[in-house]
């Protein structure tokens, strides 16, 4: 399982919805072998085109 597809799969398993930190506690960075998960969680949400952003305002 790729990066992406383990944030896009805990992001469901959230109902959809979550923050940074939601993400960051609950995904498992133990094989990723990065040494900045929180970074590469970021990442992957603003580049994602998988990924519907919400907008300040709506």
């Amino acid at each position: 399982m790729t990066q992406t597809q383990q944030v896009i799969d805990t992001m469901r398993r959230l109902g959809g919805i979550a923050t940074f930190g939601k993400l960051n506690s609950e995904v498992d960075f133990s094989f990723w072998g990065t040494k900045t998960p929180e970074a590469s969680v970021r990442r992957i949400v603003q580049n994602s085109p998988d990924i519907f952003k919400l907008r300040p305002g709506l």
